[in-house]
């Protein structure tokens, strides 16, 4: 038997409960002085004997239905064999609505095709609402499978890219992966910006081998345009339909550079590079230098460049510290501390062309918030087969699967029982 909730099995030291009471609750013995013991030959000793019976017996009950509430909160199961199959056919949620693979679902037999999600529920009883258009995470599916109680298992799947995540998975089941590529291209505005009366719409389009972007800048009195009134937000006309999106306004970034004599090179280097971008980004970056001379209070820069082995002072916006370390392979690496950056070389003339000085700094920007989770949805690319199977391994032992029986309804019905007998013990006996 297993509980799958144990922490309540504490509570089988109510027992003692009617233990103690009962032990409290004997009648003391009273000595009385009698001038003739005549009147008491009549006492039955079998009928007293009797009765401690019938309280012995009325505390095992009432200790039995503490027992039984107890189980009852820690929700017992026994392991009963699975109904074993063959072949057991996945299929992710987004294909069930394809008209290509209708056919085939009503070729294989009935109850052998799951859905491709979490607790691989059968057709009938899944929520074809549920997760139709958002993508699995395969590799931790992968190991979900191998609980399922089946010999092979054939799984029919879009195969995208963002459906993969964490290490390559080790399992035992035998998968065959289908890849069912459906062709859809996918395009959309991801990002809406204003300057002055021009509006910059990021387009966002791909299909299962590549995702692309590109810039169209329209005038706000365009007809594909609908601003409100307070410039915060904009309807887009597309052939799909209509979009709402915020409305961002193109504002500069404040770059502030820290630096020791020493380190001076470094930020001769660093405000170049920052300059690229402005010219590159078509945005405005206001970059302030100024040499430490004393100690510097907290600050409120939205980038702080600190060049100096000294403390780094407080700073609620983005921070690049200069931190050698001759086991990074970036120029700049992301701390453990969000929001917060290490310059791991020296800079020269070589490097920063060599490894994207400024590419790297575009990174630490997050010029576009939010934007990995706005491009999902328009990310069709596709993986190889090999690139998507998880890594078969052999094991001498087969896995053996159960499922948990729920013991509840008989505890509820024995329970009932001992409650009734208790009441009724109780009643005759006075207790």
């Amino acid at each position: 038997m297993t509980f799958l909730d144990p922490k309540y099995l504490w509570a089988l030291l109510s027992v003692l409960v009617p233990i103690t009471i009962h032990l409290w609750s004997r009648k003391k013995v009273i000595v009385i002085k009698v001038g003739s013991i005549r009147f008491l030959e009549s006492l039955n000793p079998k009928q007293t004997n009797s009765i401690k019976l019938n309280e012995i017996w009325l505390l095992i009950l009432r200790m039995l239905i503490l027992v039984l509430l107890s189980f009852l909160m820690a929700q017992p199961r026994i392991k009963g064999n699975s109904q074993h199959t063959a072949i057991t056919y996945l299929v992710e949620p987004y294909l069930l609505t394809h008209s290509k693979i209708g056919a085939l679902l009503d070729s294989l037999p009935e109850n052998s095709v799951r859905s491709f999600q979490s607790g691989f529920p059968v057709l009938e009883n899944a929520d074809s609402g549920s997760g139709t258009h958002n993508t699995p995470n395969y590799w931790q599916l992968a190991y979900e499978m191998e609980d399922l109680p089946s010999d092979s298992m054939v799984v029919f799947t879009r195969g995208f890219q963002k459906g993969i995540k964490g290490m390559r998975p080790k399992i035992r089941a035998n998968v065959r992966w289908v890849l069912f590529e459906t062709d859809e291209p996918s395009d959309g505005v991801v990002e809406a910006a204003i300057d002055g009366d021009d509006i910059s719409l990021l387009r966002v389009n791909g299909n299962h081998r590549h995702l692309a972007f590109e810039k169209e800048i329209l005038s706000r009195n365009s007809d594909q345009l609908k601003i409100d009134s307070k410039n915060d937000s904009v309807e887009i006309t597309l052939s799909a339909g209509q979009i709402i999106l915020p409305l961002l306004k193109k504002e500069s970034i404040g770059v502030h550079l820290f630096y020791e004599d020493s380190l001076s090179d470094q930020m001769k280097y660093l405000e170049s590079a920052f300059r690229a971008i402005d010219k590159y980004l078509d945005k405005k970056i206001e970059i302030h230098s100024e040499k430490i001379t004393g100690t510097i209070d907290s600050t409120d820069f939205e980038y702080l460049v600190w060049l100096s082995g000294k403390p780094t002072p407080k700073n609620s916006g983005r921070i690049l510290l200069y931190r050698p370390d001759d086991l990074a392979n970036e120029l700049i690496v992301p701390a453990m501390v969000k929001n917060v950056f290490h310059l791991t070389r020296p800079l020269n003339s070589e490097n920063i062309i060599k490894d994207h000085l400024a590419e790297q700094l575009i990174a630490t920007l997050d010029l576009h918030l939010d934007l990995e989770e706005k491009i999902l949805p328009f990310d069709r690319r596709t993986l190889a087969l090999d690139e998507l199977r998880p890594t078969k391994i052999v094991s001498p032992k087969k896995k053996e699967h159960f499922h948990l029986l729920d013991l509840s309804p008989w505890i509820w019905g024995l329970l009932a029982v001992l409650l009734i007998g208790e009441r009724i013990i109780s009643k005759y006996r006075g207790q």
